[in-house]
């Protein structure tokens, strides 16, 4: 890769590139990320040991204490009674209140009221 780039490209003419090719910081990243990668492949592989011995210490424990084979803690069953079960009880649904509904005041008609105003007044002049 080295060679490569350095018969291909030629540092100085290529000092405005983002990774400068004279110092080859680019080669050095690209090996810092393969370190990475290793790295984090070891660790996987550490976590999934972790994880099956785990699973046998589980697997172990569960031999000893549930009684198969010898050894470990017998337990005897125990009875459990029924509880009773408690009756819900019914809600009783409101009833809607009826709307009353508003009387609409009757128009009086103009010439009833004119009449009836002459007819307080004393003056009866139609």
């Amino acid at each position: 890769m080295r060679r490569w780039i350095e018969r291909y490209f030629n540092p100085r003419q290529m000092s405005h590139c983002r990774y400068r090719i004279g110092s080859l910081s680019l080669l050095d990243k690209e090996e810092g990320m393969e370190e990475e990668r290793e790295e984090e492949k070891e660790e996987g592989e550490q976590e999934e040991q972790m994880e099956e011995e785990e699973e046998e210490d589980k697997a172990r424990r569960r031999r000893k204490a549930g009684g198969i084979g010898r050894g470990g803690r017998r337990r005897t069953r125990k009875r459990k009674t029924k509880k009773k079960k408690k009756k819900k009880k019914k809600k009783k649904k409101k009833k809607k209140k009826k709307k009353k509904k508003k009387k609409k005041k009757k128009k009086k008609k103009l010439l009833l009221t004119l009449a009836l105003t002459i007819k307080v007044c004393g003056i009866f002049c139609f």
